[in-house]
């Protein structure tokens, strides 16, 4: 007792927990030491965070979340005793104080650095604990959400080897409404974390990216090199590159790991069907599996008969089986038209399984097929939306392509054409993209065509639609006027449309000349330039414009 006297600092204020003067870790907002628990005698973590680098809100949330957290007791959850908010001593600030479980023998993200390669009955085991302990948040009420879930906040008891999930300071309560703040590790997160709506699904996906470095040994995204990059990949369903290079013997982690890193929360798997599944129920429970042998080309593929294989894993059983030790049982299923119950009684009459088992080879059975009908729409989806953008990507490429042969480099922004008289249709050609789909409606017929603004010349299709527009009747085509958004470099352009106006033929009336030409510039540089022509009647007198046009002025 002399040497907690002598090294000890700070003590809460009922005296129950100290603070010692040796430092264990140090993150961006908060420093943890070593401290002692006076009534139980037990080591605890004595967590400072800076008062300052948290607001009024925030210090409010901990207030909250501080009194639900100390009654979360499981034995995967890292434990939380106790929360006060300390004041100024000896020249040290303000800061907010959390005493937890101290966890001395590392993360997860420790382990996997020493340990390059986890037996799989290890990474069973820590998942299964990590899943009990999502579990035990979930299904508060309301439910907890850790929300910044990855292998740096869980921690691994070495004697026992028990996983628990920490660093709850993050966790927020679901109330009615959706959680609606952005907090967590952008290679955890899940898409919706960033829409900043999002419920317990987000911890679903976090376990799934926790499990891919877990059996591959690199960090989720470590190919990006900035936030922007993850969250294009994240938001469009990409997946990190390592999920490509998980191990081929594990067919069945692929498949949870892409269960759970779904961009729709709606089809990630929960928890609890998580931990029903056959890949986390300990052999020795359960002893027998359930595998599709093929697996990942069937669910590209539309054939609905699969080959799946019963496999024994438990000694006991296997003698009751008659399996050697590295045997199983194939057989073939129809997916649409087989029934899992005949399958088995089939089995059982062949006298290639006992019948003691058969409710639970029906469920295997069952589960798994039901899975794969699930993976596979959702594959044929990604499928049908890959095979949509590549042909999107390359008729883009294509019309690119196209507009560097024809070395144009002007860009015409956008464009409005009108021609009127007694019969009046209208142009509009709004450029958004490499090539646009336009169409001429008039009040004899309608025309289509395609333009690319950085190859086609507007002038030249709106001369050739205004010149065809006449010749078919140059006694109704008596006027022109241009609209347009042009840049300063576009002098070609104008020269023209000057053009296009001259060529338009003389009209009716002998004392009627042809209109002007008198180009009157507003401004450049992408501003509307006004491009305006007399307009008359047959008779020489101004044309009634059309409602809500404004009439030209007579020259």
């Amino acid at each position: 007792m002399e040497a907690v006297q002598r090294d000890w600092r700070l003590s809460r204020p009922d005296g129950r927990f100290l603070k010692f003067d040796e430092e264990l870790g140090r993150g961006s907002f908060k420093t943890v030491y070593r401290g002692l628990d006076t009534e139980t005698g037990v080591a605890v973590a004595w967590c400072e965070l800076q008062e300052n680098k948290l607001n009024k809100i925030e210090r409010q949330r901990f207030r909250e979340e501080a009194v639900m957290l100390k009654g979360l007791q499981h034995p995967n959850i890292v434990r939380f005793y106790d929360y006060w908010e300390s004041q100024e001593h000896a020249g040290k600030k303000k800061c907010i104080v959390l005493v937890t479980e101290l966890m001395t023998s590392g993360t997860l993200k420790m382990y996997l650095k020493r340990f390059k390669r986890i037996n799989i009955k290890v990474l069973k085991s820590w998942c299964r604990q990590i899943l009990k302990g999502l579990s035990f948040l979930h299904s508060r009420d309301p439910p907890v959400i850790h929300r910044d879930l990855k292998c740096d906040n869980i921690f691994i008891t070495g004697t026992t080897g028990s996983v628990k999930i920490g660093d709850l300071g993050l966790a927020t309560l679901k109330n009615k409404s959706y959680a609606k703040s952005v907090i967590g590790t952008p290679e955890f997160m899940a898409p919706e974390m960033y829409e900043e709506m999002y419920d317990e699904s987000v911890d679903v996906y976090a376990f799934g990216m926790c499990l891919l470095e877990m059996v591959t040994g690199e960090y989720p995204y470590c190919e990006c090199q900035f936030p922007a990059q993850i969250y294009r990949k994240v938001t469009t369903g990409v997946k990190p590159e390592c999920f490509y290079r998980i191990p081929p013997q594990y067919p069945e982690i692929r498949e949870i790991i892409d269960r759970c890193t779904r961009v729709r929360k709606e089809e990630r798997a929960t928890v609890k069907s998580l931990l029903a599944d056959d890949f986390f129920i300990p052999e020795e429970l359960l002893g027998i599996r359930i595998e599709i042998k093929n697996r990942e080309i069937d669910l590209n593929e539309a054939n609905t008969e699969i080959q799946m294989q019963l496999r024994v894993f438990d000694e006991k059983k296997r003698k009751q089986y008659r399996f050697k030790e590295n045997e199983g049982l194939q057989f073939a299923f129809d997916i649409e038209s087989d029934k899992a119950e005949e399958v088995v009684q089939q089995m059982i009459e062949q006298q290639h399984i006992p019948d003691q088992d058969t409710a639970m080879i029906t469920k295997l059975i069952k589960d798994k097929v039901k899975a794969f009908k699930r993976d596979r729409e959702v594959r044929h989806a990604e499928i049908k939306r890959h095979r949509e953008e590549e042909a999107r990507r390359l008729e883009e490429a294509q019309i690119r392509n196209e507009i560097a042969l024809r070395g144009r480099k002007d860009r015409v922004r956008s464009l409005s054409f009108l021609v009127f008289s007694r019969w009046s249709f209208f142009l509009r050609a709004h450029f958004i993209c490499d090539c646009v789909s336009c169409r001429l409606d008039t009040t004899h017929k309608t025309v289509t065509f395609q333009f690319a603004p950085d190859s086609d010349q507007p002038s030249v299709i709106a001369e050739k639609l205004v010149l065809q527009a006449i010749r078919e009747d140059p006694a109704r085509a008596v006027g022109t006027k241009f609209v347009i958004s042009i840049s300063a470099t576009d002098a070609p352009f104008i020269t023209a449309l000057k053009n296009s106006a001259n060529a338009i033929p003389q009209m009716k009336g002998g004392n009627i000349s042809p209109p002007s030409v008198d180009i009157l510039f507003s401004s450049l540089n992408g501003q509307p330039i006004q491009l305006s022509n007399k307009i008359f009647d047959d008779d020489g007198s101004p044309t009634i414009v059309p409602s809500g046009m404004q009439k030209p002025v007579n020259e």
